[in-house]
């Protein structure tokens, strides 16, 4: 058995993942070749996580889009 890294396809490398203690984002290959002093996504504000993943899906080139039903035969469309 291969104990092999996955490596991130290359789009995946300039999208933002922590940000620097000056406030700036920083990319996945800022944090991996630079190990930067950064706030992991933990220790974000909740509207910091949220305008990260906002950017990070702003940066998706597609998007797989689904509906779950709450309940049997009922959609929530609000």
């Amino acid at each position: 058995m291969t104990n092999s890294k996955p490596i991130p396809r290359e789009n995946h490398w300039s999208r933002p993942v922590a940000m620097a203690l000056n406030g700036q984002w920083l990319s996945l290959r800022e944090v991996v070749e630079n190990e930067p002093a950064r706030f992991s996504f933990v220790q974000l504000t909740p509207e910091q996580q949220a305008e990260l993943v906002a950017k990070r899906i702003r940066l998706r080139t597609e998007y797989d889009v689904k509906i779950t039903p709450l309940k049997r035969g009922c959609f929530d469309i609000a």
